[in-house]
This record gives structure tokens, C-alpha cells and sequence, in this order.
């Protein structure tokens, strides 16, 4: 049993540590000189904040961009969808949400900041002193900085995200919607009749309707070069008409912090195996959604019932860390 729980824990925490640090070097920047360590899918600003908090004591360099961030950025992200997000995670975040939210500048931050001690601040040189947002998987924080902290911004960088990913032909209901950028039916609905309206996404004549975006035409105008990115060997990336794809991260960092969970009591207790399975078992149901979105295969946890159910997730899990290692 200690070997799969080893094994769990050190995949998990491990890819959790890696995927968020290739995220924050995607913001500050830190990859112009290899393309290989730049983040390609979209980032997802609420996802990665709660996946650093998870990992922070691990790791002070995600400690540092978590301080940066609280001043540089926290002004592009969505309070209320990062509080959703927070309820997916296996731990209680509000600690380290409130030790990042006593560190912005937002007001909007203020009801869930701790009183704390302002002596530890970001160190030196830990991130740029202005938010420049130039690589390709800042998509989403672009589109918030220039038409609000909404769900607008965040449905139209999932339509570009999924048609990049899927093909132009890409649509979605208002549900499916909802439930992929984790903003209320109310708020994507109001959205999507707005965005219409605007002609900014197009609706079917289907009821209920489905929702699509134009990919190319507005990757004309996200993909233009910036005059400030100094220039390099490689090609500029925004040159492409390419756009950067949806990955659901605020579905697939809470699945690998579930399991980094899972892994610490296994390997701390005295629970036996089938208990342990058995919770197995229910982190992946838990997460199913996220599977059939991220085309992982499907579990047949019929054929590994009790304790057997634990080979069938450590291999689940190595099949996961390895999709978030060639997708993040």
C-alpha cells in the first residue's frame, strides 16, 4: 500500500508543481528564450492561484509569484468564480485565499483578506514590474483586461480556446457553458444574450440555442505581434493565426490536489486498503466530467473491485500526469 500511495503523491504534486510553474514563467515572461517552457494552453488565472496556494509550502518560488501576482494581477481575476472554484479543491483554501487577498490592492479582495502581518512581500526581480500579458496562453486575462472581469470575457476565450482545440465548427449550449467556465446559468445567459446582440458570437436557430464564435476573425486581431516582445531566433508566436487551446485547468487541479490529498493520508494512516480504494473510487467518479472532456479513458472500476481499485488509480493518475505535462 505505501508503494501506491508514494507513488500517487509523488506524481501528483509533482505535475501539480510543474504545471503551475510553467503557467506563472508564461506571465512574467520568463520564457521568451526557450518556447519549450512556455505554458500553450489557455491559463486560467483562478485555477492557477488556487493550485499555487495548494503547493506554496512546498515550493517559496510559487510563494513569490503568488506575492507578485496579489499586486500585479489580482485585478483581472473573478472573486466570485475563484470562491467556486475553491469548493472543487479537497482542502480548505480560505486560509491561503486570505493571505493572498491581505496582499492586493483590489478592493473587491477585502472581504476575504486575513489580518496579517505586511512584512513578507515579493522579493526582488520575482516578477516583472509591469503586467505585460505576451504569450499566447494569457488569452484569457487579455480578453478580461479589455472587456472586464465577466463572463463574457471568459466564455468568448473558452468558444476560441475549444475551436482551436476541436475545430471551427465548435459550439455550445448555455449549460455546457456554465458549467466549463464555472460562472451561474443566470450570468452566461445574460452574457451570450448580450455578446448576440453584439454580434461578437452567433447563435443557432436550435432551442435551446447553441453558441459559436468565429475563430479566424478574431484571431486577426489577438494574434498581432507585439511591438515589445524582443525579438528572437524562433518565430513570434502571436504571428500565427493559431490560437491557444481550453484546457479545463479548473477542473484538472483540483483532480491532481484531490489525489495529492489522498496520497498524504494513505501514506500517513493506518486506513486500510479497501477504505482507501474505496476513496479512490470516489475521486475519480467525482471527476468524471473532467475525463470526458479531456478525452481521458474511461475507468471500469468493475473489473478491479476492493483494494484492487488501487492499481487501476495509480495508473489513472500516471495517465493524467502525463496529458497535464503535454498540454499545460
Amino acid at each position: 500500500m505505501s508503494n501506491v500511495a508514494n507513488s500517487v503523491l509523488d506524481l501528483a504534486e509533482d505535475c501539480l508543481v510543474r504545471a503551475c510553474w510553467r503557467q506563472w514563467k508564461s506571465l512574467t515572461g520568463e520564457g521568451w528564450a526557450e518556447d519549450e517552457s512556455i505554458a500553450r494552453s489557455i491559463l486560467d488565472p483562478e485555477a492557477l492561484v488556487l493550485a499555487s496556494l495548494f503547493v506554496r509550502n512546498r515550493e517559496a518560488r510559487l510563494r513569490d509569484r503568488l506575492l507578485w501576482w496579489a499586486s500585479a494581477g489580482a485585478h483581472l481575476m473573478s472573486v466570485s468564480r475563484l470562491g467556486t472554484m475553491m469548493s472543487l479543491f479537497p482542502e480548505d483554501l480560505s486560509t491561503g485565499v486570505g493571505w493572498f487577498a491581505a496582499r492586493t490592492q483590489d478592493a473587491r479582495w477585502a472581504k476575504l483578506a486575513l489580518h496579517v502581518h505586511a512584512e513578507e512581500s515579493a522579493r526582488t526581480g520575482k516578477g516583472p514590474a509591469e503586467l505585460q500579458l505576451l504569450e499566447p496562453a494569457t488569452l484569457m486575462l487579455r480578453l478580461r483586461a479589455g472587456f472586464g472581469v465577466s463572463a463574457k470575457a471568459d466564455l468568448l476565450a473558452f468558444l476560441l480556446g475549444a475551436s482551436a482545440l476541436r475545430g471551427p465548427g465548435f459550439h455550445a449550449s448555455a449549460s455546457a457553458l456554465s458549467l466549463a467556465i464555472q460562472f451561474s446559468p443566470s450570468s452566461v445567459r445574460r452574457a451570450t444574450t448580450d455578446m448576440c446582440l453584439a454580434r461578437m458570437i452567433e447563435a443557432s436557430r436550435d432551442r435551446p440555442p447553441t453558441f459559436s464564435v468565429d475563430a479566424s476573425a478574431w484571431a486577426h486581431l489577438l494574434s498581432s505581434s507585439d511591438p515589445y516582445r524582443p525579438p528572437s531566433g524562433g518565430s513570434n508566436l502571436w504571428t500565427s493565426l493559431d490560437l491557444p487551446p481550453w484546457r479545463f485547468w479548473g477542473h484538472v487541479y483540483p483532480l491532481l490536489a484531490a489525489c495529492v490529498s489522498w496520497g498524504r493520508v494513505a501514506r500517513a494512516s493506518q486506513t486500510p486498503p479497501v477504505v482507501l480504494a474505496s476513496r479512490a473510487r470516489d475521486i475519480t467518479e467525482s471527476f468524471e466530467r473532467a475525463s470526458n472532456w479531456n478525452g481521458w479513458p474511461a475507468i471500469d472500476g468493475l473489473t478491479a473491485p476492493g483494494e484492487r481499485f488501487l492499481e487501476v488509480f495509480e495508473a489513472f493518475v500516471q495517465h493524467v500526469t502525463r496529458w497535464v505535462d503535454e498540454n499545460v
